[in-house]
């Protein structure tokens, strides 16, 4: 028989977030639209919730349906951009998700499927891209931030005292999620299956690559292994 299709080794995903508070005071306007935001309107306008059904298709089931009315879910995966002086612009991902999904609607559609595969002994990565302010930080650890006063790497160089808070339950980024996912398979697994878990947590700053286990390490060597 035919095999069945193979998942693309590289997915790209796209994460809209909410106009900032500086932006609002500028008077600036989102000029991101996908057929979702167009679609949706139509039902504000129209009286209409989505179904049961809708949900479902998403990959929701009934214990979800409640928590999933403001959960945000993937919406298209294109969208629009429209500039004022540059013009409309239009670009295609493999998933957009909008500016309301929560963190549990993103890690289900992005970070979620890494869990087995890693399991699985294969190697896996998932890395946030963009510029400064736009999320990175929340999305991969939550709502603190991982610590007071939100950058990993806003105590270095200082002299000040850090302290790490857990984000709410709702907030917690991708690097919990995946990491409650994958010791939860652990637990799931026959019991005659022995694991390993080593961790590493690293921030590379200014050129060095920092130890944020252990914050003595100021400077870790970099080390090439031969090809």
């Amino acid at each position: 028989g035919d095999e069945p299709p193979q998942e693309e080794p590289v997915r790209v995903c796209l994460r809209l977030r909410p106009v900032s508070k500086f932006e609002l005071s500028r008077r600036s306007t989102n000029c991101v639209t996908t057929s979702h935001d167009e679609q949706q309107h139509k039902q504000q306008h129209a009286g209409q919730k989505a179904s049961y059904a809708t949900m479902v298709e998403k990959g929701l089931n009934k214990d979800e349906e409640k928590e999933s009315e403001n959960d945000g879910i993937v919406v298209d995966n294109r969208i629009k951009v429209d500039s004022p002086t540059e013009g409309e612009f239009n670009f295609a991902f493999d998933s957009v998700i909008d500016e309301h999904s929560s963190q549990s609607a993103v890690y289900r559609t992005v970070a979620a499927p890494l869990a087995p595969h890693a399991m699985d002994g294969y190697d896996v990565a998932l890395v946030a891209y963009g510029q400064t302010g736009s999320g990175k930080t929340y999305t991969m650890m939550g709502g603190q931030g991982g610590y007071n006063g939100g950058s990993v790497g806003s105590g270095i160089g200082s002299s000040s005292k850090t302290t790490a808070r857990s984000p709410k339950k709702d907030e917690r980024g991708m690097i919990q999620l995946l990491v409650k996912d994958v010791f939860r398979l652990m637990n799931e697994s026959p019991p005659t299956i022995e694991y390993v878990v080593r961790c590493s947590f690293v921030e590379i700053y200014l050129e060095k690559v920092l130890d944020l286990l252990n914050p003595v390490n100021r400077n870790v060597r970099v080390l090439s292994g031969s090809a």
